[in-house]
């Protein structure tokens, strides 16, 4: 009997320190989420609007034939704004870089196979369904250099000079930093990961009076075919490319 009642005293004990422990870990989950939570609050707030900026719309050479969706502002970056045409989903984006300095110069660039950076915070801003663009989230500094990787099949640079900076690819993913060993700032990757999807897309870094601006083209449907020159032909002409 007394073997018994140790037995069911132990057990008791046992339970309880179990239970104990549990809400333990509960409430430092809990606590841990809400701090989360307040850290990424105070990184950033992003407000969605129905309208893209002039400067943006001004980039296109018949800008009556771009539409604008929405444009996503915040306390530490500049407008991340959606549009398209009857064809093609863009999205642009003004980078905070130093004025006056050469692309060619300043954009470093390699093919290579890329993943979006541990332990940080990223908000997605691309209405697109083929594809994910996303933005970290955090304070912003004006950066003398850009680090630009992309991966994926039949990856070009089409024209790179002072003023443009312009690639295509069936790609996998692409990222954008501004030092060699920074925590990546902008991360894009196809939606899926069947190998025979492709999504082709444009990108190009085209600078206009002293800003430069990041521009991404895609189809809108889910084609695999990406009309040559895309991109070039819905910008504003004063570029060297062909």
């Amino acid at each position: 009997m007394n073997n018994t009642k140790r037995t069911i005293l132990a057990l008791v004990i046992i339970i309880i320190v179990l239970f104990l422990g549990i809400r333990g870990c509960m409430s430092l989950m809990l606590s841990s989420a809400l701090k989360t939570n307040k850290e990424v609050s105070e990184l950033d707030s992003n407000t969605y609007l129905k309208s893209v900026p002039e400067e943006y719309l001004g980039l296109f050479l018949n800008k009556a034939n771009i539409l604008p969706d929405s444009s996503v502002t915040s306390k530490q970056r500049s407008l991340v704004s959606q549009l398209h045409n009857e064809k093609y989903y863009i999205q642009v984006y003004k980078l905070d870089t130093i004025n006056g300095l050469s692309l060619s110069s300043i954009i470093f660039q390699t093919f290579d196979n890329s993943e979006i950076s541990m332990y940080s915070y990223y908000v997605e801003e691309s209405t697109n369904k083929q594809l994910r663009i996303r933005y970290k989230l955090g304070q912003k500094e004006k950066t003398s250099s850009l680090y630009f990787t992309l991966y994926g099949d039949h990856t070009q640079v089409i024209e790179k000079n002072d003023s443009v900076a312009y690639y295509y690819s069936n790609f996998e993913n692409f990222s954008i930093k501004y030092k060699k060993n920074d925590k990546i700032d902008i991360y894009g990757n196809k939606r899926g990961t069947t190998p025979s999807l492709k999504v082709p897309i444009e990108i190009m870094f085209l600078k206009r009076t002293n800003n430069l601006h990041f521009i991404l083209l895609s189809n809108k449907n889910n084609s695999s075919n990406l009309d040559k020159y895309a991109l070039y032909n819905l910008i504003i002409r004063n570029t060297s490319i062909r």
